[in-house]
């Protein structure tokens, strides 16, 4: 996911807004697609489990993965640019 930040961000500086509509289908999907890993986690607690207090834990385990992929995003995002254009009147200005 950070190639597709970064490519919104020099979008910016270089005024071409083509990297909205790739952006956009990029989330779709990634959105999707976590939507249903996260349902087949679920699904698998519930299913590997007949106890109720056991199947529970289901949800518990599927909020941890929740959790873990969304540290996961974090972190990158931090190593993405700032904002260019602001950078770019620092350097320019002194």
């Amino acid at each position: 996911m950070p190639r597709v930040g970064r490519a919104e961000a020099l979008s910016v500086v270089f005024c071409a807004r083509t990297t909205a509509t790739p952006t956009r289908i990029v989330q779709q999907l990634g959105g999707s697609f976590g939507a249903a890993v996260l349902a087949v986690i679920l699904v698998h607690g519930l299913l590997t489990h007949t106890v109720p207090a056991a199947r529970a834990g289901a949800f518990d385990t599927a909020f941890c993965w929740a959790i873990g992929f969304t540290a996961l995003t974090v972190v990158p995002a931090f190593l993405l640019p700032g904002n260019l254009k602001r950078d770019a009147r620092r350097r320019r200005w002194g």
